[in-house]
């Protein structure tokens, strides 16, 4: 039964994270059509897509709970 209820516990965090990479999808298409209208050129999307991309993938990491985990299969 512990295994049972730490891998729904690791399913529902992971479905967590996918929603909320979601949510941060959508508000960085929607920085970066922003700053697209600001500045009137492409290039000012770039630095979004990065600060985005980088701050979302550590919070994706925090949120799913693999962050300094090691990944070596472990036996309980």
């Amino acid at each position: 039964m512990n295994r049972f209820i730490k891998w729904l516990i690791d399913s529902a965090r992971g479905l967590l994270a996918d929603m909320l990479g979601q949510i941060i999808a959508f508000f960085m298409f929607i920085a970066a059509g922003l700053a697209w209208l600001y500045f009137a050129t492409d290039y000012a999307v770039i630095p979004v897509f990065i600060v985005v991309v980088v701050l979302g993938g550590y919070i994706y990491g925090l949120v799913e709970g693999k962050k300094g985990e090691n990944t070596e299969t472990k036996q309980d």
